[in-house]
């Protein structure tokens, strides 16, 4: 997957600050290869609910991220982000103390 920014120039590359958005949203635009197979099934699903395949991929994302986040699963993944970070604060600060 990659991120490609809204209108920026090659120097500030990468999304807005949050701040500096005159809307105030967080938007990126975003590239995903899919699988004919799957691309066949977004745009027959499209069709049927009288969607776009972008409002039907937004939707899947949404609902998926919903069932994940706040699991148990991702509760574990939070802890060990939260410990590989301490650990690399630790080290930054000993070796910031040892200068």
């Amino acid at each position: 997957m990659t991120t490609k920014p809204r209108t920026r120039t090659a120097a500030n590359r990468g999304p807005a600050p949050f701040n500096d958005r005159p809307d105030g949203k967080l938007e990126e635009i975003v590239s995903v290869r899919f699988s004919t197979e799957e691309l066949r099934r977004i745009q027959a699903y499209a069709t049927i609910l009288e969607m776009t395949p972008n409002g039907v991929i937004r939707e899947a994302c949404s609902f998926f991220l919903a069932s994940k986040v706040g699991g148990p699963d991702y509760l574990k993944a939070v802890e060990a982000y939260h410990r590989r970070t301490s650990e690399v604060v630790e080290v930054l600060e000993q070796i910031e103390n040892t200068r």
